[in-house]
């Protein structure tokens, strides 16, 4: 149950997300929040799950950003896959928690987009400083969005009755 709530989370984010113009305070950075669902997702979901999440959710954003179908998936699951397994530490849902893991799964996530893009489409992986911008101000927004993300969905799964998958040693 927890998995169709943040499928149908990823669609409503992912529509809310390209709607949103981009923040010229941050230097043209927009939010990412589907990193956020993925980040929760990560710490929330058994591994199968977290895969179909992460499976799903970047085909969404592929096929709705025009970019080469599939990528995304790649792009979610491989920082996804090393904060999963990593989910022991970070049993505890404390602020800090999910703002650190925003932070850094974002500038990951961030990190492999720009240089998949630059290395399909130039051939080469020279990264643009301004872009390498926008990616540091794009993970301090999500940084700060995700203990938001957290909050709103643990209240969601409480209310539908569901549990994140516990977190066992």
């Amino acid at each position: 149950m927890i998995l169709i709530l943040l499928i149908i989370a990823a669609f409503v984010l992912l529509v809310l997300q390209t709607s949103l113009p981009p923040l010229l305070v941050l230097e043209g950075a927009r939010p990412q929040i589907l990193q956020c669902l993925v980040a929760y997702a990560a710490l929330s979901c058994n591994f199968y799950g977290f895969l179909t999440f992460c499976f799903v959710a970047g085909l969404m954003q592929d096929a709705l950003s025009h970019n080469t179908l599939g990528l995304s998936v790649l792009i979610f699951a491989i920082p996804g896959c090393l904060l999963h397994s990593q989910r022991l530490y970070f049993s505890e849902r404390k602020l800090l928690v999910p703002l650190l893991v925003g932070g850094v799964l974002s500038l990951l996530v961030g990190f492999l987009s720009l240089l998949s893009i630059q290395m399909v489409h130039s051939g080469t992986t020279a990264l643009p400083g301004e872009a390498l911008r926008q990616i540091l101000w794009m993970s301090l927004l999500n940084a700060l969005l995700c203990p938001l993300v957290f909050i709103v969905l643990d209240t969601l799964a409480e209310a539908l009755g569901e549990e994140p998958v516990k977190i066992r040693p």
